[in-house]
């Protein structure tokens, strides 16, 4: 099997080279140009799968999202001259990788998603929960760093980003005030001998000399506290206890797995109780040599935390009428641990397991399995930090089997998951003026008594946040106009689409989207000319949606129990659930 020959993450709004990695020697010229290949392909719109490299066009500018849109039009693996091109885009970046015909696309996908979140992770994310695009510029020799890490002679090495902090420190504040007061590591400085002599001739270069000095003292004061802390110059008086994480052994095996953060990692609601952490015991060297490769050797934390979050996206397809045609369930499981000792023993416990697929289950290497399959528990000695534990596809809800595994009887009716929103779509169509009218129309559909009326009458609402709605129009349109009671709207005529963003479903009024479209010529899309039989040019479109929901899962799966068997303190436990919509398609006939 082969690797990935060489990796390129570039800006999402100029599609400029931030950071290049070349895993096996560049063979010609063609490879050194396929990120101008790729914005070529990008701006042309094409997606026949096959391309030559070509300059990048000039003055290429587009905001992320509209590169992201562009890129889901184009094949997920792209044919070059002489290899195959993979593109996946994360926020604020796109990360580009060249591989062979013998090496698995998907392997190379799943890559490059956790490299994003790598990097994610060390450089900051941006609104969406991708990499920040600013970060990755001030901290592009990190990046060169993680690329180094996160695979060796062109195959996965280190994904899990607890095993990449723990030989890779993340930047810190001071690192960040070093930089500050060096101006960025820029000097204008002359070496002769073993003397290093400057000459600030301008008040730029003046300046310059006065950050780094600066920057010395700081560095100055911050090796003294460390030598203080270390025992070499006394003990201060007040140490707050930090989690200790010596030099790590990478173990033998490779894996495809790799941790994850949910979108709001920090804001977790105590469900399921706290408690005041003891006095730490002492770890002794053999309890640290036992420590799992995942881990770091005997961490100490001052309060025992372990956060559970559980990520469900959604897919489904709705007819015009708003029906249930078919849905899907993919979900993860996300544990945020930070608990004293080598190998602490964690356990966790589901509401109800029945509706997920065993053979889509894919486990993190701190699982063990056998518990899964037996007692259809959680056991692990979890990775220190945020990782994906598990991820899992569920049965169809209204089909024979996910029924039989819940004791009901077969049905014939189609149906699916709850959808927590509606999207009605009135379309109408004039073809002796060519001109067609779009009325979308989104709403909340409650599950239980949260939603509408439970807010006047006073319960805890869970509404819809985030909510999004992508409405087709044809491209060769003259004239486009399009408004909404609420949100934002957006025509891109490039991509032939209407972005609408609602963002929080308000309750005193329903959010609703009209626009009209006159086609250029006078034409149908079934070229009928002017006849007023022509059909209509969206009957074939659908409409995407998008949302986010928290505090609910649409499987109905939760958390019924936390517990760490073999450790003698106590922990500060807190589930929580998130739903989102994924592939949410309405079809407008």
């Amino acid at each position: 099997m082969g690797g990935i020959d060489s990796v390129w993450v570039l800006d999402a709004r100029s599609l400029e080279t931030i950071a290049e990695k070349h895993y096996t020697p560049v063979r010609n010229n063609t490879q050194c140009g396929i990120p101008r290949a790729f914005a070529k392909l990008l701006q042309q719109g094409s997606g026949n799968g096959s391309f030559s490299p070509s300059p990048s066009p000039a003055g290429f500018s587009y905001s992320p999202d509209q590169v992201a849109s562009r890129a889901r039009t184009l094949p997920p693996v792209v044919a070059m001259p002489s290899s195959y091109l993979s593109h996946f885009v994360s926020g604020g970046v796109v990360l580009l990788a060249t591989h062979g015909g013998e090496t698995n696309p998907l392997a190379v996908r799943e890559w490059m998603r956790a490299s994003a979140d790598a990097i994610a992770e060390y450089v900051g994310r941006d609104a969406t929960g991708g990499v920040d695009g600013n970060g990755v510029r001030d901290h592009f020799v990190m990046v060169y760093l993680l690329l180094e890490e996160l695979a060796e002679s062109g195959l996965p090495w280190r994904t899990d980003v607890a095993q990449l902090k723990s030989v890779l420190p993340p930047p810190t504040l001071g690192d960040k005030m070093l930089r500050a007061l060096s101006g960025g590591g820029v000097a204008a400085t002359s070496t002769s001998g073993s003397t290093t002599t400057s000459s600030p001739a301008t008040p730029a270069a003046k300046a310059a000399a006065a950050a780094r000095g600066m920057a010395n003292v700081a560095q100055g004061m911050f090796a003294k506290a460390r030598a203080r802390v270390s025992g070499g110059g006394g003990t201060p008086t007040h140490v707050p206890l930090q989690p200790t994480t010596p030099p790590f052994t990478p173990p033998p095996m490779r894996t495809m797995m790799s941790s994850g953060t949910p979108p709001v990692p920090n804001s977790h609601s105590p469900y399921m109780g706290n408690g005041s952490s003891p006095p730490q015991p002492s770890f002794g060297a053999a309890e640290a040599d036992n420590a799992p490769p995942w881990r770091p050797r005997a961490p100490r934390y001052a309060s025992n935390e372990v956060f559970v979050d559980i990520v469900e996206e959604l897919d489904a397809e709705l007819d015009s009428e708003g029906k249930c045609v078919r849905s899907s369930v993919i979900g993860e499981l996300f544990v945020t641990s930070r608990l004293s000792g080598a190998s602490p023993e964690l356990v966790v416990r589901l509401s109800d397991t029945r509706v997920i697929d065993d053979t889509s289950v894919r486990f993190h290497p701190s699982v063990r399995t056998a518990r899964w399959t037996s007692e259809r528990m959680l056991n692990l000695v979890p990775p220190d930090g945020t990782s994906k534990i598990m991820t899992y596809a569920t049965r169809d809800p209204a089909g024979p089997a996910s029924r039989a595994a819940r004791g009901q009887k077969a049905t014939s009716a189609v149906g699916g998951w709850h959808l927590p929103i509606y999207v009605k779509p009135v379309m109408s169509w004039d073809g002796t003026t060519a001109t067609g009218k779009v009325s979308v129309m989104v709403g909340e559909r409650p599950k239980h008594p949260q939603g509408q009326q439970g807010h006047q009458q006073g319960h805890a609402a869970k509404t819809c946040d985030r909510v999004s709605v992508r409405v087709p129009i044809p491209k060769k349109c003259e004239r486009v106009e399009f408004n909404a009671n609420v949100g934002t709207v957006t025509c891109d005529m490039t991509l032939g689409v209407v972005l609408w963003n609602i963002g929080k479903i308000p309750y005193d009024k329903a959010p609703c989207l009209n626009g009209l479209y006159t086609m250029a010529g006078g034409g149908g899309g079934g070229g009928g000319g002017g006849e007023a039989s022509s059909p209509p040019p969206l009957s074939s479109g659908c409409i995407a949606a998008s949302f986010s929901l928290h505090g609910e899962t649409a499987t109905g799966l939760c958390v019924e129990s936390i517990s760490v068997p073999n450790e003698m303190y106590k922990i500060f436990k807190a589930f929580k659930a998130t739903l989102k919509g994924g592939r949410f398609h309405v079809r407008l006939a």
